[in-house]
């Protein structure tokens, strides 16, 4: 009995150490910075089926906002449409000028469109 007060204690006591320090040190995964494999905004739209899906990592700018969460990305070529989800976070503002990476599931049909999943400035 006393060990089990002594372990429900301890954890009580750990958990939020544990969760601030998480909190204080978010995890950003690897940042590699050698060589990926980009897909151009082309090649995704030339396989534009209705069940086309299929990961994607374009390098271009984000060129207009057209609702809250949802963009018009460029490579300088072509432009797709772009939706962001509230869990991307970035560090720093950006505009029209900036340089992006994004990291994401491109969704062929109708309205062709990348679920963001990572952006990463360059």
């Amino acid at each position: 009995m006393k060990k089990t007060i002594l372990t429900i204690t301890t954890i009580l006591f750990l958990v939020p150490i544990v969760s601030h320090a998480s909190s204080e040190f978010p995890s950003a995964g690897i940042l590699f910075t050698g060589p990926v494999n980009l897909t151009t905004i082309d090649s995704l739209l030339d396989d534009n089926s209705v069940f086309s899906k299929r990961n994607a990592i374009i390098d271009g700018r984000i060129v207009r906002q057209i609702s809250i969460s949802s963009f018009i990305f460029s490579d300088g070529k072509r432009e797709i449409q772009i939706e962001i989800s509230d869990k991307v976070k970035l560090d720093q503002s950006i505009d029209e000028r900036t340089n992006l990476r994004i990291f994401g599931r491109f969704s062929g049909g109708n309205s062709p469109e990348i679920e963001v999943d990572h952006i990463q400035i360059l």
